[in-house]
């Protein structure tokens, strides 16, 4: 009928210990030291106990052997109890998060639907993925000691946090144009946002060498007003193309041909592989040795390419063509994208809207 130690006093424990050192860790810390206690309790109790077995032990019975089972099995569910404090299970955390803090009952009923299906969302995978390494369930790789990320835009703030905890003693680099983000809800949008996350200083690039300066500045119109400038290289060339057209695909077909003749690497781009795949199959009659990249396995290499924006990210090309449809305009984040892929020429090819 006695306690010999407060929930209030385990949990104090646990919060004790650094927040950096995984769930799973803690709490064996914890279930190590509930040991401890105990041990000493029974210790200093021993003599009550003893006595008090003696009186409720029949006889025949070593009331010791019932103290020593007594005492094993106290420890031990005792350190069950601690172990299990957390689930160890990612998905029941997520679960009971979203019960807790989510207001949106629809939002929570769908998410439960998942998990017992089995089948997530992307952005679910990566809160699991998350959960999991903070509960230690991921080991992390402590013999890195220097991480660079490039096109670090394109990850989710949680996805910074994951690399965080996998990689506890390397140092970060990262590499970043919070413009050229193509999944606005997903990415992380501003560099104070990543200079943050990393406790990281910003030393900011601010002068572009791969385009033109004509080229570069057509680009520049796609940012929004509160965009920090920047500078461009004083490389001339040509002004960017802009043809308006009854029929897109039929007139990027036609500048397809002239710019294979004249250049090692062509490409045009669109906002999905969906649309690349569409107009390849529209194109392929007049143009067969157009390549479709529909995804990172295929090998790129010279000649007239397709890709949606996804792949675009970091690459570049002699030419660029972007065909723009009424029905389906790429926004300003996916123009300025697409126009900073050109090297030396740039075409962009609006579909006039049917009156």
């Amino acid at each position: 009928g006695n306690t010999a130690l407060e929930g209030a006093d385990i949990e104090r424990r646990f919060h004790a210990l650094p927040a950096s050192v995984p769930v799973r860790e803690r709490l064996e810390t914890v279930a190590q030291w509930v040991e401890d206690e105990l041990r000493n309790y029974m210790l200093i109790h021993r003599k009550e106990m003893l006595s008090h077995l003696l009186e409720i032990t029949d006889r025949g019975d070593s009331y010791t052997e019932r103290y020593l089972r007594l005492k094993k099995q106290v420890i031990e569910r005792s350190k069950e109890m601690v172990l299990s404090a957390v689930p160890a299970d990612p998905a029941v955390l997520l679960r009971r998060w979203f019960g807790e803090f989510c207001e949106n009952e629809t939002l929570t009923r769908a998410l439960k639907t998942r998990l017992a299906a089995g089948k997530l969302y992307y952005e679910d995978a990566v809160l699991l993925l998350y959960i999991a390494a903070k509960l230690g369930n991921c080991r992390p790789f402590g013999a890195y000691t220097h991480i660079l990320i490039d096109e670090a835009q394109d990850l989710c703030p949680v996805q910074h946090r994951i690399l965080r905890a996998l990689f506890p003693k390397a140092v970060f680099t990262v590499l970043a144009d919070v413009r050229q983000g193509i999944q606005p809800l997903l990415n992380t949008g501003s560099e104070e946002e990543l200079t943050r996350l990393y406790g990281a200083a910003a030393v900011r690039i601010s002068k572009s060498y791969r385009s033109t300066k004509q080229i570069s500045e057509f680009a520049k119109r796609y940012l929004p007003p509160d965009a920090a400038d920047y500078e461009t290289f004083d490389r001339q060339g040509s002004a960017p193309f802009e043809w308006t057209v009854e029929n897109a695909a039929q007139k990027t077909a036609a500048l397809l041909k002239e710019a294979a003749e004249k250049y090692r690497t062509v490409c045009v781009l669109f906002k999905t592989a969906v649309d690349a795949e569409r107009f390849y199959k529209q194109i392929k009659p007049a143009f067969p040795d157009c390549v479709p990249v529909l995804s990172e396995q295929k090998t790129l290499s010279g000649g007239v390419l397709l890709m949606p924006a996804a792949l675009a990210k970091g690459l570049e090309f002699d030419c660029v063509l972007i065909p723009v449809f009424a029905d389906d305009a790429p926004d300003d984040r996916l123009m300025y994208l697409f126009a900073t892929r050109a090297l030396h020429e740039l075409h962009i090819i609006r579909e006039a809207a049917e009156h």
